[in-house]
């Protein structure tokens, strides 16, 4: 009877380790699983985030393109030509650095906004240009030239926002003097200013001064 009691200590022993043990594999199968849990929560939290700031982005994305979308087709009623025609100069005027307003004021007076304008010297297309000028643009540009794609309004553009910035850079950003430039040529402007002692003109005035107005948004 002593030795049958004594037996039984063992195997409460190994009942308690084996329940002790099996709590502390349960415990860190939570553990793992809290850790997981609380990893996926955080991953989920940053996901979330990113989205919200992309989706951000996206509105204020939207907001600039809208923006831009009602100011091209403003300007298309003022200048009564299509939106396709104002956002080439509003491109190309960006890509060059010279004033869009400017730019739409130069073609208004140059052509009225004519693609097959052509002047009685022989200027073509929305900007006006020699074909002499235009071949050398080309030239410096690294494409071809025909004198017929001067009616074509992408390149004519392309061409008078170049030019336009070309003689800024040469006239130390001077718009009266480029523009005086542009109309009479280089040497023009030259025997301009030492006519009229200054390089603002009629032409340049006209320009620059309706052309810096019709360019705020807020008009």
């Amino acid at each position: 009877m002593f030795s049958s009691k004594y037996n039984k200590i063992p195997l409460l022993f190994l009942f308690c380790t084996a329940v002790t043990v099996a709590a502390i594999f349960c415990y860190c199968e939570l553990y793992e699983e809290n850790n997981l849990l609380k990893q996926q929560l955080l991953n989920t939290h940053e996901e979330t985030t990113q989205l919200k700031e992309e989706l951000s982005k996206t509105q204020e994305e939207a907001k600039i393109l809208k923006e831009r979308l009602t100011t091209i087709n403003r300007f298309a009623q003022i200048y009564n030509t299509s939106p396709e025609v104002i956002s080439l100069v509003f491109r190309e005027s960006e890509k060059n650095g010279v004033h869009p307003g400017i730019m739409l004021e130069l073609i208004k007076t140059e052509s009225n906004f004519d693609p097959k304008a052509v002047s009685k010297d022989g200027a073509k297309g929305l900007c006006q240009i020699q074909p002499t000028t235009a071949r050398e643009l080309c030239r410096e540009l690294g494409i071809s030239f025909t004198p017929q794609k001067l009616f074509n309004s992408d390149f004519n553009i392309t061409l008078g926002a170049y030019y336009l910035k070309k003689l800024l850079k040469s006239n130390n950003g001077d718009y009266h003097r480029a523009l005086t430039a542009y109309n009479r040529g280089p040497a023009g402007l030259e025997a301009y200013m030492r006519n009229r002692g200054t390089a603002v003109s009629r032409y340049s005035q006209r320009i620059s001064s309706r052309g810096m107005q019709y360019h705020n948004p807020n008009q």
